[in-house]
């Protein structure tokens, strides 16, 4: 793949002891970046201090899987009281967020999240070259118990971290998990939206996705079953309704809920803007659903089904935090076919 591949020519010039003025000649014509580091500032390589965890993979996945992955890097810095380092630093965003679930992407990462995690720490520093005093991690079955066990003081972890078969089994002790909750703006922007459509504090959110997951959602996510859902669902009566579908399924959804209208209040996204700011960011229109649905009383979720008919029903603390990668927030409005 072309991450391995990256992976690889980084492994060859770093084995190679390149001299530094070949360095400073690929730093002059730009040519470090297709070697593996993209540098910022100095062209020649710094003496470290203190431990650095560089994470070098540049895949990129919707906001959700990333903010698991930014959390799970804090999470080894705290371990190991490690300076952690990403591709453009706080500015870096685009540099993982893929074009896949937004036309436009903003480059900080302060637009969406509070840069600061639940921990008190944060990963956003920029990538640098500290020479040759760096271990590199990329091997399948590397234990990330170990990150540090050959002394050195810098670790650049090559790989996308799901080519590690391990990186779910890092023991942080009593680290816990370290979080990153969404920016001001994406705070604001929410409470502006409950406010516009006086949406009661007691409300529930309905998570419906099918454009990329038909062959496990199809039956749970059809209109049908998701108003026999919201039937034996008494505790709200006012529901938030988000989805990622085909054209033509939200008429179809319209009209299965309209015996529930006279006791039921449905404010469906794609009649009403989440965001009032019309830029194409699909990731900031997620953070703010991300928001509202934080304290909703209750929120079903057809990401995944427990079976053919039935999605997962929960308090939304309980239902938001399940488990990484699963890009629950990363997708909204229409798809242009199936897949």
């Amino acid at each position: 793949s072309a991450s391995d591949a990256a992976a690889q020519a980084h492994r060859t010039v770093t084995a190679s002891q390149m001299p530094l003025l070949l360095l400073a000649i690929a730093a002059s014509i730009g040519a470090w970046g297709a070697v593996g580091l993209r540098l910022s500032g100095a062209a020649l390589p710094i003496k470290p201090s203190g431990r650095h965890i560089q994470y070098l993979s540049d895949r990129k996945y919707g906001i959700s899987d990333r903010l698991s992955l930014l959390s799970w890097l804090t999470q080894l810095g705290v371990k190991y009281n490690a300076t952690v380092h990403i591709y453009g630093g706080e500015s870096g965003a685009n540099f993982y967020l893929s074009e896949t679930h937004s036309k436009y992407i903003h480059d900080s990462w302060s637009y969406y999240i509070d840069t600061v995690g639940s921990c008190g720490r944060s990963p956003f520093h920029e990538v640098v070259d500290m020479g040759f005093d760096c271990q590199e991690v990329w091997e399948v079955d590397f234990d990330f118990d170990a990150l540090f066990d050959l002394g050195k003081p810098c670790v650049n972890i090559i790989r996308d971290r799901y080519r590690f078969r391990k990186h779910r089994d890092v023991r942080t002790g009593d680290v816990g998990e370290c979080t990153f909750a969404p920016s001001p703006r994406v705070l604001k922007s929410a409470q502006h939206f409950l406010a516009r459509h006086q949406v009661p504090k007691k409300h529930g959110v309905y998570h419906i996705r099918r454009c990329d997951r038909m062959d496990t959602n199809s039956g749970c996510t059809a209109p049908s079953v998701i108003r026999k859902t919201i039937e034996g669902i008494t505790e709200v009566d006012t529901w938030l309704i988000f989805s990622y579908a085909e054209p033509g399924y939200l008429a179809e959804l319209k009209e299965a809920l309209k015996p529930l209208e006279l006791s039921h209040r449905f404010i469906i996204e794609g009649d009403v803007p989440v965001s009032n700011i019309r830029d194409g960011d699909n990731y900031f229109t997620a953070m703010i659903a991300e928001s509202i649905r934080a304290n909703a009383s209750v929120f079903v979720d057809t990401h995944t089904c427990d079976d053919k008919d039935r999605p997962l029903i929960g308090p939304a603390t309980l239902l938001m935090a399940r488990d990484e990668g699963r890009e629950t927030t990363d997708t909204w409005g229409i798809c242009e076919t199936l897949w």
